[in-house]
């Protein structure tokens, strides 16, 4: 399975029509979070803004839907939602968002200090956890799992501690040195 096929990335209008439906239709999940989502398929930036009306039900954790993507296998394609959490948009924003509308992000943003990716993972780290490096080449899936494993429910905030500055405006580090949602 290939995920973000890039043979049918651009000026395909079926998936254009495919992701606006999908983010029509989106609406409160499981009385979560009702998410509005506005994305870009062919320069590959979007927002997600996350409306939550109510409290989720015990055992539920809120989860914002980031980004649309396709999904192919043998010539049939379906749009992916990535579903992440909102510490996880707040450091996307920093990092390779405009920094000040909550969920802005760029999927291949690439620095000059050898980051990539959603979260800006740099070459080495991704290396590491991935056995491949530039991030920004690979699936939104993969680079969230790989956000998720260093964030280690926010008790690996340092290793976005270079952006702090700008995620302050969103999360705090509580008693227990963990980055939580304000």
């Amino acid at each position: 399975m290939a995920l973000y096929d890039r043979s049918r990335q651009n000026g395909t209008s079926e998936a254009n029509s495919r992701v606006g439906s999908i983010a029509r239709n989106l609406g409160n999940t499981h009385g979560v979070a009702k998410s509005i989502l506005y994305f870009g398929m062919h320069n590959h930036t979007g927002i997600a803004v996350c409306d939550v009306g109510m409290a989720p039900a015990e055992g539920w954790q809120v989860m914002i839907t980031l980004l649309l993507y396709l999904t192919c296998s043998l010539g049939t394609c379906h749009v992916t939602p990535l579903n992440v959490t909102p510490a996880a948009v707040a450091i996307a924003t920093c990092e390779s968002g405009d920094t000040v509308t909550f969920g802005s992000y760029a999927l291949h943003a690439r620095s000059a200090t050898n980051d990539g990716g959603i979260w800006q993972f740099n070459d080495s780290t991704y290396m590491w956890l991935n056995g491949y490096d530039h991030a920004e080449q690979d699936t939104p899936r993969n680079q969230y799992d790989t956000f998720v494993y260093l964030w280690n429910d926010g008790h690996g905030w340092r290793h976005w501690a270079s952006s702090k500055s700008c995620w302050q405006q969103w999360l705090y580090i509580d008693a227990n040195d963990k980055a939580v949602m304000k």
